[in-house]
């Protein structure tokens, strides 16, 4: 059996706009015989016309007299509802990227207590524990807000946290994000942050539908500028003297990856990766 689906809107309150026939020129009950009914069917068009009024679209699929009405789904679509409420564990060669928990406390407290990491986008270190605890409160609760989704860095099976990175700052329609990363010393020139990164952007832009990727660094970062273009970010441009920091204004860089550039998206091996000396970006 056959069926036609076109799109049907909701009025003020919500409700679906009910038209008295959802047919081409006619059907069952509505005056042609069956032969002329299956040749309108026919000659209607196969893929769904939404029509816009502001709010939602709902799919009207024909079958004789009878409309089976449920959200319209364009090509392509993403259920950000699954997507932020399921966050996925990623993996790489070397890296295991998992939704951040309570218990990384002491091992994040360890990274964004160094004056080495936090100074490269222009922040003090923490002092306490309770920074830590808080900030990882805000990460969980960006998640279940769509604002945020933070992932911890831990070695292969080792459930030791050396860094973390998040897609943040969403635009609308959830189909632009942020990047945000960062990385304990020790492990710092060996490529780690380019593998998860990439394994980030993949997830972005093939299982989240975003349509772009930015990223803010410092331009006193020059690792995570090295970092940014290795991955095929673009720089497009300079707010310059934007960041107040220990008495002195930094410039702040913008960098956007689109889905369409990935064909330049460059995943070097470890092995091979450029030495950096500070793989961080702008954080939340």
């Amino acid at each position: 059996m056959t069926a036609r689906t076109r799109a049907e809107p909701l009025n003020d309150e919500g409700a679906t706009v009910r038209h008295p026939a959802l047919h081409l020129t006619g059907g069952a009950g509505h005056g042609c015989d069956e032969a002329q009914y299956a040749a309108n069917r026919a000659a209607m068009p196969p893929e769904p016309r939404p029509i816009p009024n502001g709010r939602q679209f709902l799919t009207v699929h024909e079958i004789r007299s009878e409309r089976i009405i449920h959200p319209y789904r364009p090509p392509g679509h993403v259920n950000l509802d699954e997507i932020f409420e399921r966050p996925v564990t990623l993996s790489t060669e070397r890296l295991l990227l998992r939704p951040v928990r309570e218990d990384d406390a002491p091992a994040l407290f360890a990274i964004r207590s160094d004056p080495l990491v936090t100074e490269q986008y222009g922040q003090e270190p923490y002092r306490s524990m309770d920074e830590t605890a808080r900030w990882i409160r805000s990460a969980l609760d960006g998640l279940s807000r769509r604002e945020s989704m933070t992932w911890a860095l831990t070695l292969g099976n080792d459930d030791i946290t050396i860094g973390e990175c998040c897609l943040w700052n969403f635009g609308q329609g959830h189909r632009c994000a942020e990047i945000g990363y960062e990385l304990h010393p020790t492990y710092w020139r060996q490529g780690l942050m380019t593998e998860a990164l990439s394994s980030v952007l993949a997830y972005g832009f093939d299982e989240m539908g975003l349509h772009r990727i930015e990223a803010a660094p410092l331009a006193s970062n020059a690792a995570s500028r090295g970092l940014l273009l290795r991955l095929g970010f673009r720089h497009e441009g300079t707010l310059r003297q934007r960041i107040p920091f220990r008495g002195r204004f930094e410039d702040q860089l913008y960098y956007g990856l689109l889905r369409s550039d990935r064909s330049r998206l460059a995943v070097i091996r470890p092995s091979t990766a450029p030495s950096g000396n500070r793989p961080t970006g702008r954080w939340r």
